[in-house]
């Protein structure tokens, strides 16, 4: 008997034991709780924190170093001891900026703050490329559960943010004709020191084609891993489409990865294509002209390119003692898709005979130059035709003469 009462004395004792030790640790975690909420509520707990009530709005990176041309993504938290909805929003923001709030990498603007599984918030921020070197401000905002809270946040523009992400080339512009393809050579640096997976594209004009491929692959490849405190060449090449007019174009190359975006403006600056013809009206490539004078042969100059042809001037490889001149002797400007007419003077040497001769014909710009055959035929004038008329009938003359005189005996 005396055993079975020690026995259930040791069992009430332990029983009071442990409900003493958890009514310890319930008011050690009311005590905590009561010791943050007098934290927050005098500020003590830093600008990266937001509080009203039980809602709270937090970021563990208040102030963060950015590059102009980079993406920055920064995790926000938003906490409720219940089940709440809560509305989001940016408050503040530097203008130019585009800067958005994600989950589940699409932009939200409102979530549930639920206490057993918070939603994964972040917020991302496009720097302008054109952004100066200094401190701006971005201000979220969250709204629910009988509150409204602002956390206020600093963007840091410098050129050395530490760990960043960068295009380098050493020409951003080249310049050619719309039928050439244009190459360009880029870095792709990561100054991280962590290995990070890139996603990288060209853009250009519509209907241009361009194929961005890491150095020495043979395909395109959507994405590539660049080493820590690494780069990776990229080879660039763009065709712009067929018949592009003359002038300048954007293309643009961005790499995204380990929460930042870099990006590359270029510029290709199409002179057009450059084509001369030089032909007759009829396209037949070959003149009548008369011995003893000079005879003038309409040519046709073309420019059936897409840029503009300075300076077109004729010239002419005749036979020997032959001269040709050229009316008028230049032009100074043939657009793309326009022709002119030019008059070519033969003036064959004074003992040429009858006959067919080839001269070469040649019309040069400062882009382009054409070359071209005739084959010019001489006839006689129609004056020496009638002096051999003439003769002929004065030896026939003669001829019957002699025969009258002579044939009577």
């Amino acid at each position: 008997m005396t055993s079975m009462l020690s026995d259930s004395w040791l069992r009430r004792a332990s029983r009071q034991a442990g409900e003493e030790q958890r009514g310890r640790r319930r008011r050690e975690r009311f005590l905590i709780a009561g010791v943050l909420t007098a934290a927050l509520s005098l500020g003590l707990a830093g600008p990266w924190v937001a509080s009203a009530g039980a809602l709270t709005l937090t970021t563990p990176y208040p102030v963060m170093a950015v590059q102009p041309g980079q993406t920055a993504t920064l995790a926000v938290n938003v906490a409720n001891p219940d089940v709440a909805r809560v509305d989001l929003s940016i408050a503040e923001a530097p203008e130019g900026w585009v800067v958005s709030l994600r989950g589940a990498g699409k932009e939200v603007s409102a979530i549930y703050a639920d206490p057993q599984s918070p939603p994964a918030l972040e917020l991302r921020v496009d720097v302008p490329t054109d952004a100066a070197k200094g401190d701006y401000k971005v201000v979220v905002r969250a709204t629910g559960a009988g509150a409204q809270l602002d956390l206020p946040l600093t963007l840091r523009v410098t050129q050395e943010a530490s760990g960043g992400t960068s295009l380098q080339t050493d020409f951003t512009t080249l310049r050619g004709p719309s039928d050439a393809a244009f190459r360009f050579s880029i870095d792709l640096q990561n100054a991280a020191p962590d290995e990070r997976t890139y996603n990288i594209a060209g853009q250009g004009p519509e209907g241009w084609k361009v194929s961005l491929l890491p150095a020495g692959a043979e395909r395109e490849t959507p994405s590539l891993t660049v080493q820590g405190d690494g780069s990776q060449r990229l080879n660039l090449e763009v065709t712009p489409a067929a018949d592009t007019p003359a002038g300048s174009y954007p293309v643009t190359v961005t790499a995204t990865g380990g929460g930042e975006k870099a990006g590359l403006d270029l510029t290709i600056e199409v002179t057009g294509t450059y084509d001369l013809v030089l032909t007759t009206p009829d396209e037949r490539l070959n003149a009548d002209i008369k011995g003893g004078g000079s005879t003038r042969v309409p040519l046709v100059v073309q420019n059936n390119g897409t840029g503009p042809l300075q300076g077109v001037s004729f010239s002419a490889t005749p036979p020997t003692d032959w001269k040709v001149a050229f009316d008028p002797q230049t032009i100074d400007v043939l657009d793309a898709g326009e022709e002119a007419t030019v008059t070519a003077v033969f003036t064959p040497a004074g003992n040429a005979i009858a006959g067919d001769y080839a001269v070469s014909l040649s019309a040069r710009a400062d882009q382009a130059m054409a070359n071209t055959d005739l084959r010019v035929t001489v006839t006689t004038s129609t004056w020496w035709g009638i002096v051999g008329v003439v003769l002929i009938a004065v030896a026939l003359g003669g001829l019957l003469l002699v025969f009258r005189r002579w044939g009577h005996r």
